[in-house]
């Protein structure tokens, strides 16, 4: 900031308007305002000062005093300034409150209001009004100006009394200053932007957060089981971290796989046990229907037996008639009772032959008989088959699928034990990549305790972490988890198709049984159909011997018709033991095969009945056990079903809702990751995290920056004072943040020591602040962005140095030239006025006329 012209009129001491050109000022660099003690050297910067701040200089000072009581009561008191900065050329114009007579007639003053106005230059065009309104003008001067009140006069003008103000300054004053000054609001606009940007990225996690613990609680609900119990706990404490929710949904997603995988290999064995079971049932429904056959055919043999028997009895009668008849057929002495024998012998010999006649249907009860003894023969062997093709295919398929399963398990161990084992094996080789980059250039190394690092070793690109060997490491234990847990299936399903093989073994050995017993009928069968045709040649021969002894007794009825009293003649009596002698061969014969016969049928049906009872009273195929069996292991495997499709969908819901919580989670962990630079960036700025100094970066810049001033600042006092003191900075507090560095004592290098600024003496306090004012100035021009202070007001001072001191000043301020700057200094020292040409010098005009001033610059 470099003040161009100022202009005033009816202030202070000063009646008349009065033109100070800046602009012409030569290239000295320093000119001094100087006349005597109260002719109104001070005014003038208290023009400036109000022209801009609307106020005086001096704090002591009273703004009333600047309506001029010199000046012709209805002329205007104004002050006008013109000034460049960074912000563009401007022009200021300002009128204090006045009071003043009115211009016609009499009665009260009128008071003028206080009025500003301020233009900016358009170049060629001229000036712009930019505002006519006191704090919308107050505003746009201290943007342009770049500085309030208070830090203009601690930077531009520093007024009488108020000289050593920024050296003795607090740091939060000086922190007012220098933010202004070095135009650090950029740096403190970056701190909020970070500080906005790092709420909202932690608004943004913590919804994702929210997120993740509404997924993580879904998955809490959906584990209901008092098996998840200690998971749910884990889930559902908020202070568990993420690998013990990572753990818990692991560990209950891996119970739920391993129930389903349980309930399924169950299922699968009991379905394989329930088909088993129902074939096996049929089975023996069809044993029981060829028993029951079996049975049939032994009623019909029994029926032929008591046929049998009871002609057999009926035989035996005539037999024994005919033995009679035979032994007296030659003595005839009685032809009576002769002829009434051989009328029995006859009857008898007709019941044989009726009996004979009964032998067809015996044939075709055997016939019948052998045909469903074959019939019983195939439907054994084609049960046999059907046992002997199915139920092994049956039985060697569910045992295959439990050995692939468990080959596959043992492979899964094996590979990942191998990757297990590769992952640490890998680690161990990367430990001394690992390590080297924990090396720190002069710490010593953790090995080997060295301090020098020549050759650190390079970390591998594919580095593996302890994380990735747990992982490995749960990955085996979840595999040989579930190898534990197929082991007894396994177990359970080799023992199962042991005892089926033993209940297939039972009709085996019936088919076997009853096999044999039917060869053993139809043996016997075979040999009754072949004493049939004996017995029809002997019933032929019976016929011809009856008819022998027909004729035989023919003649004798002939002999014993005459004597014969019961028949009319004696061929009816002989006829008629002709025919009971007939009979009672036919039935001696009958007899004989009925004997075979019975005893045929008896071993039939005693071998029926033995393989009848092992079919039908045996309990693991009896078709009452066999059935509630049935019956029981369609609801094992209803409940089996019901328990692997319950588990699945637990399975399949734990995934989804896991699924979820992962998705979630990887959400959050991307804006995690995205704005962790934002994060860590936001909090260092603003004096939080990493940021060990806990120095904000305003704070931390501010710092930089009067490091700065104070080097250049010291450079200037080094000049002074003989070298004897020298700026330094100090540690202070303020509030919550620690501004390190703005803190001001003065290094005695005399004494070695430290003290502090106020410990100084006037010639000393002159010196050292003159020097921080011009170190200020020194820094600020160093550094593009700030505000350029090309022109410094010093008020009195310097008749507190004595001449070598003043000397020493004096060197200081002109070497000024050389940068560009302009120094005005307010004093009345005769050495100060005979040293500086350019001036502007102030004189009283007679008593009671106020004081006038003019211009003395080299340049004009």
């Amino acid at each position: 900031m470099r003040l161009e012209r100022l202009r005033f009129a009816a202030l202070g001491p000063y009646a008349g308007e009065h033109l100070i050109d800046f602009e012409m000022l030569g290239g000295s660099g320093l000119f001094i305002i100087e006349g005597p003690t109260g002719a109104g050297k001070s005014t003038i910067l208290d023009a400036i000062v109000f022209a801009l701040y609307s106020d005086v200089a001096g704090e002591g000072s009273d703004k009333q005093r600047l309506r001029s009581g010199f000046a012709d009561p209805v002329a205007e008191s104004f002050a006008e300034v013109e000034f460049s900065s960074s912000s563009g050329r401007y022009r200021v114009r300002r009128t204090p409150e006045f009071t003043r007579p009115r211009k016609r007639g009499e009665g009260a003053d009128v008071d003028v209001a206080s009025t500003i106005q301020v233009w900016r230059s358009t170049g060629e065009h001229g000036w712009e009004l930019v505002s006519g309104r006191h704090r919308e003008a107050e505003i746009e001067i201290v943007r342009a100006v770049g500085l309030d009140k208070g830090q203009f006069l601690q930077t531009v003008v520093l007024p009488q009394g108020e000289f050593a103000r920024f050296l003795r300054a607090k740091s939060a004053e000086r922190q007012a200053i220098l933010e202004q000054v070095f135009a650090t609001s950029v740096f403190a606009k970056l701190q909020e932007w970070s500080d906005e940007q790092r709420k909202v990225a932690e608004a943004g996690m913590a919804t994702l957060a929210g997120g993740v613990r509404d997924s993580i609680q879904q998955l809490v609900g959906a584990i209901f089981d008092p098996m998840f119990g200690r998971e749910r706990g884990v889930l559902g404490d908020p202070g568990s971290t993420r690998a013990d929710v990572d753990e818990a949904i692991d560990r209950a997603s891996a119970t739920a796989a391993e129930r389903m995988e349980a309930t399924a290999a169950a299922a699968l064995v009991l379905r394989v046990e329930l088909e088993a079971r129902e074939r096996l049932v049929d089975r023996v429904r069809e044993w029981r229907a060829a028993a029951r056959a079996r049975a049939d055919a032994g009623q019909v043999v029994e029926a032929a037996t008591k046929r049998v028997e009871a002609a057999r009895d009926v035989a035996g009668g005539h037999v024994h008639k005919l033995a009679s008849l035979t032994s007296k057929e030659i003595d005839l002495a009685d032809p009576d009772d002769a002829v009434s024998k051989a009328d029995e012998a006859i009857g008898s010999l007709r019941e044989v032959m009726r009996q004979a006649e009964v032998r067809p249907g015996l044939v075709l009860d055997l016939e019948r008989l052998e045909r469903e003894a074959v019939k019983a023969e195939t439907t054994s062997a084609r049960l046999t088959a059907e046992r002997e093709s199915d139920l092994p295919g049956l039985l060697a398929w569910c045992k295959d699928e439990l050995e692939c399963r468990s080959r596959e398990l043992e492979h899964d161990y094996s590979t990942a034990t191998g990757e297990r084992d590769s992952l640490v094996q890998a680690r161990m080789d990367g430990m001394a990549g690992e390590l080297a980059e924990g090396l720190t250039a002069g710490e010593p190394c953790p090995v080997c305790g060295s301090k020098d690092h020549p050759i650190p070793a390079a970390a591998s690109e594919f580095a593996v972490t302890p994380g990735d060997i747990a992982a490995a490491g749960q990955r085996v234990e979840s595999v040989s988890a579930k190898r534990l847990a197929i082991a007894p299936d396994l177990t359970a399903a080799r023992a199962l198709t042991g005892q089926i093989d033993e209940a297939a073994a039972v009709p085996v050995a019936v088919d076997d049984d009853a096999a044999a017993v039917l060869a053993e009928v139809i043996g016997r069968l075979e040999l009754i159909a072949e004493e049939l045709p004996l017995l029809a040649e002997r019933c032929a021969s019976s016929r011809a011997q009856a008819a022998q002894r027909a004729a035989a007794i023919t003649a004798i009825d002939l002999q014993l018709a005459a004597a014969s009293g019961g028949f009319a003649t004696i061929d009816e009596r002989m006829a008629d033991v002709a025919r009971m002698r007939a009979d009672v061969v036919a039935l001696g014969e009958a007899i004989k095969v009925r004997a075979s016969a019975v005893r045929t049928e008896a071993e039939a049906q005693s071998m029926l009945e033995a393989l009848e009872e092992p079919v039908l009273d045996e309990p693991d195929v009896a078709s009452g056990s066999l059935e509630e069996q049935l019956v029981e292991a369609r609801t094992a495997m209803t409940d089996a079903t019901s328990g692997a499709n319950a588990a699945r969908r637990l399975h399949d819901d734990l995934e989804a809702k896991k699924a979820a919580v992962d998705s979630a989670r990887a959400l959050h962990d991307q804006a995690v990751q995205a704005s962790a630079a934002t994060i860590s960036l936001a909090n260092t700025l603003n004096g939080r995290g990493a940021n060990q100094l806990l120095q904000p970066l305003k704070a931390y810049v501010l710092q930089q920056m009067f490091d700065e001033v104070i080097e250049a600042a010291n450079a200037r006092l080094s000049g002074m004072l003989e070298g004897r003191f020298a700026l330094v900075d100090t540690e202070q507090a303020q509030g919550r943040e620690r501004i390190l560095g703005l803190g001001l004592a003065i290094s005695d290098r005399f004494t070695d020591s430290v003290r502090r600024a106020d410990t100084l003496s006037g010639g000393e306090t002159f010196c050292a602040a003159l020097a921080l004012a011009l170190g200020l100035a020194d820094t600020v021009r160093a550094h593009a962005g700030g505000i350029d202070i090309g022109m410094l007001f010093v008020d009195e001072g310097f008749g507190s140095l004595d001449p070598d001191r003043l000397d020493d000043v004096m060197a200081e301020l002109t070497r000024l030239r050389a940068d560009g700057r302009t120094v005005g200094v307010i004093s009345h020292v005769s050495e100060m006025k005979r040293s500086i040409l350019e001036r502007i010098s102030v004189r009283p005009l007679d008593p009671g006329s106020g004081s006038t001033l003019s211009v003395t610059w080299m340049g004009e």
